[in-house]
């Protein structure tokens, strides 16, 4: 893998949970531990089998924004060793914060952004990653007034910059935020079956229109591939087998509506951006793609400007543990163009492993009771036998003993019967010697 190079793994809203679910009990308690096992296995398979360069983790760490920071600093020490397996590649791992992390518009202190940053890195950063500037920035303050101004302006500020940036400098923009871009779906787009709906084939060829890519399909190992020239907008080829790409997971992709749920005149909840704040990234900073998570489903959706939009399905073990491999690859050793690749990659859902647990824990019992009787049944037996033999045993002691006894008796008797016969004798000789005298 040369410096124009990357492979990045994508990983969308593990919403960590902590106290409040482990106070709920053993069964609570159970939960916390196999989610963090869960995740921790999906990670060290990622890093197994794919050693990435990078990890990117698209907000929503945590499952909570209003937590204290004796229970944030235990998360922090969970979600650290979860993620541990990815020192043994030296992969580096880049957070993105979201609102479960730092909340929406005015919830957004700088207190929790400060809290945030100190134990996973700065809200708004660059790097150059595989001969592209890669950027991640808080979505959470762009559409609202926070508390305090001073984190909404840094955040406009830094996309400000990293315009300017990309004008001058001509280096494609990769971006990744937590909250998606507004789509304005139409009433095609939004299908309940998604398996029902005609899927678009694009090879080559350009439009005006924005659309969803794709709905989520059947699971495939087949993969989205897109070629892209420095300082044009990227051209998608090879789709024609993009329908098999995408897994279906019993979801639609695409068709969560924009909506935005107000607390006075602050959000307190919005599922995309404003059209005017996507309006500034697609015409500013015009990326080559844009990665983020929130809506848990996942969307692949391409903007009029050609920027392809990625939101990533949970990993959640109730989403089935998604991931997606992201790849930027040069097409000739000065990188003046490139080659992306695009995969999603489903774990399992976490009811079917509860379900296996169960199933096997059910036949572990019965082949523990099973034996279990057949023990206690042989002991049974065997002691019935022992007290049987030591019965059998007794009835010939007492046997013998009884004969003996007769014996003796009988010897008893004939000891009196002499006796009797001897006492009869000297009566008579008494007798008979009366008589002579």
């Amino acid at each position: 893998m040369t410096e124009y190079s990357a492979q990045m793994v994508l990983l969308g809203d593990p919403q960590m949970e902590g106290d409040h679910k482990a106070n709920r009990g053993l069964d609570g308690r159970y939960n916390v531990w196999f989610n963090d096992n869960y995740f921790r296995h999906i990670v060290s398979n990622i890093d197994y089998y794919l050693a990435p360069s990078h990890v990117v983790v698209l907000g929503d760490l945590f499952s909570s924004q209003n937590l204290g920071d004796n229970e944030f600093n235990k998360r922090v020490g969970r979600y650290s060793s979860i993620f541990e397996p990815l020192r043994n590649h030296h992969t580096v791992l880049i957070n993105v914060t979201g609102n479960h992390d730092i909340g929406y518009g005015n919830e957004a202190s700088k207190r929790k952004i400060t809290r945030f940053e100190n134990a996973f890195g700065r809200v708004n950063d660059k790097w150059f990653i595989g001969g592209h500037i890669f950027a991640v920035f808080n979505s959470m303050v762009l559409d609202d007034t926070p508390i305090d101004t001073q984190v909404k302006d840094e955040t406009w500020q830094f996309l400000r910059d990293l315009a300017e940036e990309r004008k001058s400098s001509g280096i494609p923009i990769v971006l990744a935020t937590h909250i998606p871009l507004f789509k304005n779906y139409t009433q095609h787009d939004l299908v309940s079956n998604p398996t029902e709906q005609q899927q678009p084939t694009i090879n080559n060829t350009t439009t005006d229109e924005s659309q969803p890519i794709n709905n989520e399909m059947k699971e495939s190992s087949s993969s989205l591939k897109i070629t892209s020239t420095k300082n044009t907008k990227p051209t998608i080829v090879d789709h024609s087998n993009m329908k098999d790409s995408i897994p279906f997971h019993f979801n639609a992709m695409c068709i969560e509506p924009y909506i935005v749920h107000r607390s006075g005149d602050h959000i307190k909840e919005q599922t995309m951006l404003s059209q005017e704040t996507t309006q500034f990234i697609l015409d500013e900073l015009q990326p080559e793609f844009i990665v983020n998570g929130h809506d848990h489903d996942g969307c692949i959706y391409r903007h009029n400007n050609k920027t392809v939009e990625y939101t990533i399905r949970s990993m959640m073990g109730g989403f089935g543990g998604y991931s997606a491999l992201f790849e930027i690859h040069p097409n000739d050793e000065q990188a003046t163009s490139f080659s992306y690749s695009y995969k999603i990659c489903p774990f399992v859902e976490t009811k079917y492993i509860n379900i296996s647990f169960g199933v096997s824990a059910a036949i572990i019992g019965l082949f523990l009771l099973f034996n279990l009787i057949r023990l206690l049944w042989y002991s049974s037996k065997q002691l019935y036998q022992y007290l049987n033999g030591k019965k059998y045993i007794s009835i010939i002691i007492l046997y013998f003993k009884s004969k003996k006894n007769i014996n003796n008796n009988k010897k008893y008797n004939n000891i009196n019967i002499n006796n009797n016969n001897i006492k009869k004798y000297n009566i008579n000789n008494n007798k008979s010697s009366k008589k002579y005298d």
